[in-house]
């Protein structure tokens, strides 16, 4: 007898724990929809199945596009190798694992992810991957941003000249920048994490610091602070300021001082209040070195009013002249260091003996020597030293140098004059027992308007700027100067060095003064000041000239035309039509005489000349004229008039 064996089984609980799996898979798909990231669900093999709807957004791919392994399509394929290696290991394994790499957008732009990766088990093995792909390219982006910041924040603060410093609250340095380490030797990296005192500052610095930081957290106003630090530099002089920092909730976290080295500035400070202070004083010394030779001047004018004794009248006259030069050089002095320190002086070098300059010096001298009794001592080489120089200048500052010994020593003292040569250089040197010079002042006295003793200065005369113009006017040569003393009351010795010439071969012929006694000349004097005008006049006169006068251009001018004067001595600053304007005038009308043209003038420096010379001046005189000059002059307009007389 055949049968059937009915087996039966429960399948409740498979079914009831089908129905679980379905439930949590759909309730963990509905959570992977609702999160930013990117999800996605992978079989044990790493089959991926499932992306929920942000990937595809943010791919702009499709379920059929991703299947399988269809997701590497959006990988960097320079990444990617990576990316499969280290996927392949955690399916081979089984390990989770988190990596960052680029994903590409629908919009064709990668951006950095965050992937991580885990695999989902059962009391079998692993049964699926689950994984979630997190955006951070605003991350790193901004963390980047912030590196490049802070780098920014480091170079700039590294290569301030400020010292910058923050303390916290228990006033130790939480950040110093690289200024630091110039003035205290140390590196920031030693001061951090340190108080002041802890770093053996002085103490008097410590505790003005300590008050000041503290009262900034106290109060969270900013605090000012001076002093001056003491390092591997030097004294330093600063100014500090203390700075609250606050969070956002107003509690004062940290101090900033931003300390400022001053000490450049404060010398410049101190430099210019010295400068203005020797201002004051030179306008004072000036005003009274003016006034000194003013006030015999016009007293030798009322003595010549009222004087009938020849003598006297002469004497007072060699006075007046005396009075007259010393202005003349104080004046010709003030305008040498501005035409120096404009650039406008031009040399005009020749080859000369120093025996010849130091004949000029002394004799340029002779009087102020003679009148205090001086014994002056010259010791020159028998052999001739030659120069290549200007012979006026470099006369100018021996003059001075000797003056300055004649006025600083006292009645029948001894002055030195010496020279040598010394391989390629001729050295020169003047030497006094007179007041000598303070060791604090050898750097100094070569400085303009420096003044070693301003009480004897003023009794004696000066400006204080003869030593700097002669400093300027070798150092222009190509030669050197300096002083030396033994200190106060025990003399003094300048000494300047130029370079030697090579010896001249034959003789040089004598100079002849230019002063002749030739024909009288016509002469015409044009100036707007009468006085001036009448003086100069009644000297060509005395000279034994024919002359005229007129006191303004277009005076002169038909003057000049109706005359035809051999010379025309001719100002230039007159009011309406001035001297150039005449000059010119007369060198373009057609039958105008040809007159020798002299400018007399103020204006002395080269520029005025060559704008002389180009209006058509033939000579150029600067007020107040000198006599010799003059008769040169003349001597010169004479030679000519005899060459084109008749006969």
């Amino acid at each position: 007898m055949s049968g059937a064996v009915l087996i039966f089984r429960d399948v409740t609980e498979r079914r009831r724990l089908a129905r679980d799996l379905e439930q949590r898979e759909e309730q963990f798909r509905t959570l992977a929809e609702s999160i930013p990231q990117l999800c996605w669900m992978a079989r044990a093999d790493g089959h991926i199945y499932w992306y929920n709807r942000r990937w595809y957004d943010y791919t702009g791919t499709t379920l059929e596009q991703m299947e399988g392994w269809g997701w590497q399509s959006v990988h960097d394929p320079e990444v990617l190798p990576a990316v499969m290696k280290r996927w392949q290991a955690s399916i081979e394994h089984g390990e989770p694992f988190e990596k960052v790499f680029p994903l590409k957008g629908a919009d064709r732009r990668f951006r950095d992810f965050l992937t991580r990766v885990t695999p989902v088990k059962d009391d079998i093995g692993i049964t699926r991957w689950f994984g979630t792909n997190t955006e951070i390219s605003i991350i790193t982006k901004t963390q980047q941003e912030l590196r490049e910041r802070e780098q920014e924040l480091r170079t700039l603060t590294d290569n301030t000249p400020d010292i910058l410093t923050r303390f916290d609250r228990q006033l130790r340095h939480v950040f110093v920048n690289a200024a630091i380490e110039r003035v205290t030797g140390r590196q920031p990296s030693e001061l951090v994490g340190k108080t002041n005192r802890e770093l053996d500052f002085p103490a008097e610095l410590c505790d003005m610091w300590d008050v000041a930081t503290r009262k900034v957290f106290e109060t969270a106003s900013p605090q000012w602070i001076e002093f001056r630090f003491v390092g591997p530099a030097g004294p330093r002089d600063f100014i500090t300021q203390l700075i609250p920092e606050k969070e956002i909730d107003g509690r004062i976290l940290h101090v900033l001082a931003v300390s400022h080295d001053r000490t450049v500035e404060l010398a410049a400070q101190t430099a210019l209040q010295d400068a203005d202070r020797k201002k004051d004083e030179f306008l004072a010394t000036l005003a009274h070195e003016l006034r000194n030779p003013l006030a015999p001047i016009r007293t030798g004018l009322h003595v010549l009013q009222r004087s009938q004794d020849l003598g006297l009248t002469r004497r007072t006259q060699e006075m007046m002249s005396r009075q007259l030069g010393h202005m003349v050089r104080l004046i010709d002095d003030l305008l040498d260091v501005s035409r120096i320190t404009s650039g406008k002086v031009i040399l005009r070098k020749e080859r000369v003996t120093l025996r010849a300059i130091v004949e000029s010096s002394i004799e340029a001298t002779r009087s102020l020597l003679e009148a205090a009794e001086h014994k002056l001592r010259v010791d020159l080489p028998n052999e001739p030293l030659w120069l290549d120089v200007d012979a006026t200048r470099i006369s100018q500052v021996l003059s001075n140098l000797l003056t300055n010994a004649a006025k600083y020593s006292p009645d029948q003292a001894s002055i030195s004059l010496a020279a040598r040569q010394e391989g390629d250089q001729i050295v020169v040197s003047v030497s006094d027992n007179g007041v000598g010079i303070p060791r604090d002042m050898l750097t100094q006295v070569f400085d303009m308007f420096a003044q070693v003793n301003k009480t004897l200065d003023r009794a004696q005369g000066g400006l204080g700027i003869g030593l700097s113009l002669a400093k300027r006017l070798i150092e222009m040569h190509g030669g050197s100067i300096g002083a030396t003393s033994a200190g106060e009351d025990c003399g003094s010795t300048f000494t300047f060095r130029l370079p030697a010439a090579a010896p001249r071969m034959g003789t040089q012929a004598p100079l002849e003064s230019g002063i002749s006694s030739g024909p009288s000349l016509r002469a015409l004097v044009i100036d707007d000041n009468i006085d001036a005008a009448e003086a100069l006049a009644a000297l060509l006169q005395l000279l034994g000239h024919e002359t005229s006068v007129a006191t303004s251009g277009p005076a002169g001018l038909a003057m000049a035309i109706d005359a035809e004067p051999q010379v025309i001595f001719l100002d230039i600053g007159m009011p309406g039509m001035n001297g150039f304007e005449v000059a010119s005038r007369l060198r373009a009308m057609p039958g105008a005489p040809r007159s020798i043209l002299v400018a007399v003038t103020g204006w002395g420096s080269e520029d005025d000349r060559k704008k002389a010379k180009e209006a058509g001046f033939d000579f150029h005189l600067t007020k107040p004229t000198d006599d010799a000059e003059l008769e040169a002059i003349l001597a010169q307009v004479q030679e000519k008039a005899e060459r084109s007389a008749p006969g």
